[in-house]
């Protein structure tokens, strides 16, 4: 096991096999084009959800911090954002308008 990739994790589980687990850190990935269509799906099922009476009880149990710097070291490593949240937004200063269900997204 020492002489595993280091940004790959492992661990025993069951009788004593080895599975291997990747280190996955989002700020590598913040903005890109899966977190954009993510959050805007989001965005349109809760919308739809809170036009009934009923309460809702929403918990998303694979958040991380929420909020991340694209300007940062980790995001300027990927640049992922440029085809994600990046390319919306220069699409709307670009042609000065967007799709309506991008509204909730950029609020």
């Amino acid at each position: 096991v020492n002489s595993l990739v280091k940004s790959t994790l492992w661990r025993r589980i069951g009788c004593n096999r080895l599975v291997r687990f990747l280190n996955y850190r989002h700020s590598y990935h913040a903005g890109n084009f899966g977190d954009v269509l993510k959050h805007s799906v989001y965005c349109i099922l809760l919308r739809s959800l809170i036009r009934k009476p009923k309460p809702v009880f929403v918990l998303d149990t694979h958040s991380s911090c929420g909020l991340f710097s694209l300007e940062d070291e980790t995001s300027r490593r990927t640049l992922e954002h440029q085809t994600g949240v990046s390319r919306l937004l220069n699409y709307i200063v670009t042609k000065g308008s967007y799709h309506p269900a991008c509204q909730d997204f950029l609020d």
